[in-house]
Order: C-alpha cells, then sequence, then structure tokens
C-alpha cells in the first residue's frame, strides 16, 4: 500500500495507509501567483492530496527511498510532509512506542538529514533532482528550526492569521541565524473547521499562500474545497 506521502493526486486517492486509522483526504489550493501546475495530475487546477508521517513509524532510509519511489511513479510530483508525530492512537494502534514530545522532536531532528542525505545518493534519482520537503508544526525552539534547516513548506495548523503571522516571523528569525533566504520557504495552513476559512484574506496577508482543507471519511464534506476555490476565484476574477 502507498504511504500516507502528500501527493498531489486528489481526484483519485490511494487511502490513509499504515499507520494512520482515521480515514482522512486533504485537498490544497493556492491563491493567485502562487498556483503548482502539475502536469498530468488528476487534479482540478491545483488541487491535491496530502498526508504528513510522522519520522517514528519507518526508518529514515527506507522512508526516503519510499518517498522517491512514489516521486518517479507519480513523474516528480511528490511533496514529502514530516512531523514528529503527536496522536497517541496512531503509536497504539499499530504497536508503536509512544514517546515524550521532546524525545519525538529529537528524532525529527535526526531524521531529516539522514533523509536529505539517503535522497541525494539514490540511483535513479528523483525526477527533478530533489523532493520538496514539508514540515508541519509550530514549536517556536525545535520544530521552526527544523523548517528553516530542512523545509522548502512549513505547514501550520490553523490559529488565527494573527497567531501565525507571529509564528511566521519567528521562522523568519530561525531564516536568519541559520543564513537562509526566509522567501524560499513556502508557508502552508491546514484549515479543518468552517470557522477557519472566514478569514482566508488575513492568512494570505500574514503570507501563508498554500491551503489545505482537512475532510473525513466516510462522507468527506468538500464543502471546505468548494469555498476555498470560491475564494480563490473572487481573488483571482477567474474560475479556472
Amino acid at each position: 500500500m502507498v504511504p500516507p506521502l502528500w501527493t498531489p493526486t486528489a481526484a483519485r486517492s490511494a487511502g490513509p495507509g499504515p499507520p494512520v486509522p482515521r480515514r482522512q483526504r486533504r485537498f490544497a489550493t493556492s491563491p493567485p501567483g502562487h498556483e503548482r501546475h502539475d502536469h498530468n495530475a488528476d487534479t482540478i487546477s491545483d488541487v491535491r492530496n496530502a498526508q504528513l508521517p510522522c519520522v517514528a513509524y519507518r526508518n529514515p532510509n527506507l522512508l526516503a527511498d519510499m518517498a522517491r519511489t512514489v516521486d518517479l511513479i507519480a513523474d516528480g510530483r511528490l511533496v514529502l510532509g514530516l512531523g514528529a508525530g503527536w496522536f497517541h492512537r496512531d503509536f497504539q494502534e499499530y504497536g508503536y512506542e509512544v514517546k515524550p514530545a521532546p524525545e519525538l522532536l529529537r528524532d525529527l531532528a535526526g531524521a531529516l538529514p539522514v533523509i536529505r542525505e539517503r535522497l541525494s545518493r539514490l540511483n535513479p534519482p528523483p525526477p527533478r533532482g530533489e523532493i520538496p520537503i514539508l514540515i508541519g508544526g509550530t514549536g517556536e525552539k525545535v520544530t521552526l528550526r527544523l523548517v528553516a534547516e530542512h523545509a522548502q513548506i512549513w505547514n501550520a495548523i490553523a490559529e488565527t492569521p494573527q497567531e501565525l503571522a507571529g509564528k511566521a516571523k519567528v521562522l523568519d528569525r530561525w531564516c536568519e541565524r541559520v543564513g537562509r533566504d526566509p522567501a524560499t520557504i513556502e508557508r502552508s495552513v491546514a484549515l479543518f473547521n468552517d470557522s477557519d476559512l472566514d478569514d482566508l484574506d488575513g492568512y494570505l496577508e500574514a503570507g501563508f499562500t498554500h491551503f489545505i482543507w482537512g475532510a473525513g471519511g466516510p462522507d468527506y464534506d468538500l464543502s471546505g474545497v468548494r469555498r476555498l476555490l470560491a475564494w480563490r476565484a473572487a481573488v483571482t476574477g477567474s474560475h479556472s
């Protein structure tokens, strides 16, 4: 079964894959000037499917090789989302050790350079030469530092635009400390409740240019996707 990595395909999901007991699909869209044109993707514009696995579930070298394989199948359209892990049911259902948050963060910090190094050595390599890495989380002391060091995309679960703007400033400071241009890291926000969609302009003004709507099964309410697409059409003046 395909592992729960972020792929650009929303119309034909492979399912959640182990070890995620909850069935969930995520659909993503971007505002004007930030569209991702994924050729041959089964998408409506740049609407895509996303999952974010925690590194504790697999050996990081194996995870890198699995990601490369999926990227080859997807013709270079994979974004590799990674996180430290937090949902205890995932660990318990599949027999993984439940670790304290600081230890999970240390595991993530240790896995990221291993994953990047393994991806650079695989033959054949990813079609684009590298696979973009997305890191999810908002921890100011560790997670945002890891984003500055390793990620091309930062994903945060929706707080208010003002709160996330503050987190974004922390990320900018980490970028300055590690010698990274903050503009090279795309800002992404995951939305799960209707109320999260009430201030999309605020998120955009705070620098977030990639929006993800999470829909749980078995019904998969896509009303949030429709609201996102309607908002984008209103902003762009286009219904494409």
